[in-house]
């Protein structure tokens, strides 16, 4: 069985780590042959582990247009599937969706990847319907959908939230609709035994800078536990376009000795064994892979409700899940986890386990069985 994963880029985030974790593991199957095509010239961010996979890079545009000419050039993309003649092509995040689909082929079983509420598939209102980017969002959806209908395909949600959206803004395609939650390599994250600090509380917290993100938010978490006497230090690992208001909040508190800014980094379970617990401030969280990777690191982890996220922490079991957007409720379930070790180990202890459950040679194994049947 051949099977392609197309993908915009291999820049990081979730969905990409997912796509590298899902092949190495694929490739150690014989009577599978996987391939990456990369819808772009990016950069690898992921060479540390990818050195083994077969990938492809390829230049594509897709502007799509109302009133005037559609400007696509997939050629490469479609050169490519004339030579590796796939049996499923599996496409990732939106921009692949749109080339994947444009000339779909008979022969060909096609999956597609819901890894977040896609903003284009949602109904629209009679008080946003009129606004230039609805019309444009109702003209590219119902183009989709067209082209779906002309395709043997499969959906795959990572979410109970991202279930539950498709069904109310997709429910056409409800009977196409797997749920498969996502995965890690459980291997790469696992530890045997972590000992928490009895004189630091060691925080980090990993994910791009971005507004939906929220890591200013743990700034006034960190400002919090400081104000209480507690030595507290914060490592918030990412890249993006509000390091500037994040760096500009951490020097009006005077947090600049303590909270660090360590920018992208690519052997992030290096950086999990200098803490003891993980943060997580997403407004929005589609699913939270780094909450399960901390998990696996036996870091106590806690949490903002971004939606996704609610399927993997039982609050108070293995982890804490706040509903609020409260610095000091968030703040103080920290400081009662560092007071009480005993407590801190049985959380750690239930969320490796939990982490566990969500290993990728499990996912893959499923992924097989949709893929065959």
């Amino acid at each position: 069985m051949k099977i392609l994963h197309v993908i915009p880029n291999l820049l990081k985030g979730g969905a990409q780590r997912l796509v590298i974790d899902i092949c190495n593991e694929i490739s150690k199957k014989e009577s599978l042959e996987c391939k990456i095509l990369v819808l772009s010239k990016s950069n690898n961010e992921f060479k540390y582990c990818s050195s083994t996979l077969d990938i492809t890079y390829c230049s594509v545009s897709f502007k799509l247009s109302i009133f005037n000419q559609n400007q696509i050039n997939i050629n490469s993309y479609e050169n490519f599937i004339d030579e590796f003649k796939p049996d499923i092509v599996h496409s990732h995040l939106y921009f692949s969706e749109l080339v994947c689909h444009e000339n779909s082929r008979p022969n060909i079983k096609y999956f597609s990847h819901l890894h977040s509420n896609r903003s284009v598939f949602k109904k629209k209102t009679v008080f946003n319907f009129f606004s230039k980017k609805s019309i444009y969002e109702v003209f590219e959806k119902n183009r989709l959908l067209t082209k779906y209908k002309k395709a043997n395909i499969k959906f795959i949600s990572i979410s109970s939230d991202t279930y539950r959206f498709f069904t109310i803004e997709m429910p056409q395609n409800t009977n196409d609709l797997l749920s498969l939650p996502n995965a890690i390599n459980f291997s790469r994250f696992k530890l045997l035994n972590k000992t928490l600090s009895s004189k630091q509380i060691k925080l980090i917290t990993v994910g791009s800078l971005v507004p939906k993100k929220n890591q200013i938010f743990l700034v006034e978490v960190v400002n919090y536990i400081k104000n209480k006497n507690y030595d507290v230090r914060l490592n918030i690992i990412g890249e993006g376009p509000e390091r500037k208001n994040i760096q500009n909040r951490i020097l009006e508190l005077n947090l600049n000795s303590i909270i660090k800014l360590s920018g992208n980094q690519d052997l992030i379970e290096e950086q999990f064994k200098k803490a003891d617990f993980y943060v997580h401030s997403a407004v929005y969280e589609p699913f939270g892979l780094v909450i399960l990777e901390a998990m696996a690191s036996r870091l106590a982890v806690v949490s903002l409700n971004g939606s996704g996220n609610s399927d993997i922490i039982d609050n108070g079991i293995n982890g804490f899940i706040l509903n609020e957007n409260n610095f000091k409720k968030f703040g103080d379930i920290i400081i009662n986890l560092f007071s009480k070790p005993s407590e801190y180990k049985k959380l750690v202890n239930k969320g490796n386990e939990n982490a566990l459950n969500y290993d990728i040679k499990i996912y893959v194994n499923k992924l097989y069985k949709f893929y065959k049947n």
